[in-house]
C-alpha cells in the first residue's frame, strides 16, 4: 500500500534545481509517479507525483528533505495528497497548434470555446517560438471516436475569422517522430506565407 503526494515546487529558475530536487527522492528512495515542469518568463513551476509506501521506512523524510532543500534553492514546496482516480472514459490525444504573426487572448478563446464544444480537455499549452507569441501547441484529450472532421471544419472556419494558421493532429507516436511541424493545416482563406 502507497500514498500519493503531489509536490509542486514554485519559484525562479536556474540550473540545477531538478537535479537537487531528485536527488532528495533518489536517496530516500522514493518512487516518481508522474513530472511535469514548465518555465514561463523564468519562472518555474514542477510538480512531481510521488508514492509513500505505508510504513513508510525508506521514505519518512522525504517531506522535510525536500523543504530544506527548496528552501535552500530559494524555493516554494506544497504538498497535496493525491486521491487515487477512477479509470478514465476512453479518450484520444489530439494536439491544436496555432500560428500567426501575434496568437491573441481571442484566439486562445476562439480555439477553447470550440474544443468545449467537442468535450476536449486542453490538459498542456506551449508556446513554439522565441520571440513573439507568434505559435502556440494545445496538447488535449478527447472522447474516443470524435468526429475528427466536425472538428477540423470547426478549426477552419475560426482560422478564417481570426486570420491565423490551425493544425488538428492526432497526438501520437508518428505525430512526435516527425516533429513539431504539422504536416496538414487548416489555413485561413488567404495565406500569406
Amino acid at each position: 500500500m502507497s500514498d500519493r503526494i503531489l509536490v509542486t515546487v514554485t519559484g525562479t529558475d536556474h540550473p540545477g534545481l531538478l537535479a537537487a530536487l531528485s536527488k532528495v527522492l533518489d536517496d530516500n528512495a522514493v518512487k516518481l509517479a508522474d513530472v511535469e515542469q514548465v518555465v514561463v518568463q523564468g519562472r518555474l513551476t514542477l510538480c512531481l507525483v510521488i508514492e509513500l509506501a505505508s510504513p513508510r521506512p525508506p521514505g519518512e523524510h522525504v517531506i522535510k528533505d525536500l523543504l530544506f532543500t527548496g528552501k535552500s534553492l530559494g524555493l516554494e514546496v506544497d504538498f497535496e495528497p493525491v486521491k487515487p482516480q477512477a479509470t478514465p472514459a476512453s479518450r484520444e490525444g489530439i494536439v491544436v497548434t496555432l500560428i500567426g504573426e501575434q496568437v491573441q487572448a481571442g484566439d486562445l478563446l476562439s480555439v477553447s470555446e470550440r474544443l468545449a464544444a467537442f468535450k476536449a480537455n486542453v490538459e498542456r499549452i506551449q508556446r513554439l517560438t522565441d520571440e513573439n507569441l507568434a505559435a502556440v501547441e494545445m496538447q488535449c484529450s478527447m472522447p474516443a471516436g470524435h468526429d475528427a472532421r466536425a472538428l477540423r471544419t470547426a478549426m477552419l472556419d475560426l482560422a478564417t475569422l481570426r486570420g491565423i494558421d490551425v493544425a488538428v493532429q492526432r497526438d501520437d507516436v508518428l505525430r512526435r517522430a516527425s516533429g513539431w511541424w504539422p504536416s496538414t493545416w487548416t489555413r485561413r482563406s488567404s495565406p500569406s506565407r
